[in-house]
């Protein structure tokens, strides 16, 4: 399990793998806050939550920023490229997936041949977040798996320092010193002189 992703696919760089990692880490810090277990919420709105804004941002944004971002599949079964590499997110143990988490769609299966080829290794790629039992990150995998669950290739992406800006919201511009302006000079008008908007024209 020495390889990293890149190994298998050029792709798969550590840049792009850590951009997006750094938007499910700063998406995921942003949501538990807003969890009321007392309202109601149960840890399944929480994980919908995250999955959705998560699925949202990155679909609207990613091919903005990212010239190697692409969306195949929207919400809810949301399927993205990296390159021409087809991936999906979830939150599980990157050591031992869920078989859910490993289902394959039709367009993934398609994008996964145009990128690999009939003679590839035949691996399924996932981001998988491991989070603690409040929902915290704890460490985001990239792992590539075969359809019965095992894990070829796990490498478990740095964090970025500083975040991606387009989590943190936006952000006031910077402006220099204000100009201290003169008071304006206010005299009355001669009654002799109109204006046309006085005539009603």
């Amino acid at each position: 399990m020495s390889k990293r992703p890149w190994e298998f696919h050029p792709d798969l760089s550590r840049d792009r793998l850590q951009l997006i990692a750094e938007v499910l880490r700063d998406v995921r810090t942003a949501t538990i806050p807003l969890h009321d277990p007392t309202g109601g919420d149960t840890p399944w709105i929480l994980g919908c939550r995250i999955y959705g804004r998560s699925a949202d941002i990155l679909s609207r944004t990613g091919p903005q920023l990212w010239d190697w971002f692409r969306v195949i599949k929207p919400p809810l079964e949301f399927v993205f490229t990296v390159g021409d590499v087809p991936m999906r997110f979830c939150r599980d143990d990157p050591d031992c997936p869920e078989a859910q988490h490993l289902r394959v769609t039709e367009v993934e299966a398609e994008q996964h041949e145009l990128a690999f080829g009939d003679n590839s290794v035949d691996l399924i790629w996932r981001i998988v977040v491991e989070a603690n039992p409040a929902g915290e990150t704890e460490t985001v995998a990239v792992i590539g798996a075969t359809r019965g669950g095992d894990v070829k290739c796990k490498y478990i992406v740095p964090e970025l320092d500083g975040g991606i800006a387009f989590i943190n919201g936006p952000t006031r511009p910077r402006t220099g010193p204000g100009v201290q302006l003169p008071e304006p000079v206010v005299k009355t008008r001669s009654p002799g002189k109109r204006r046309d908007d006085d005539k009603g024209i």
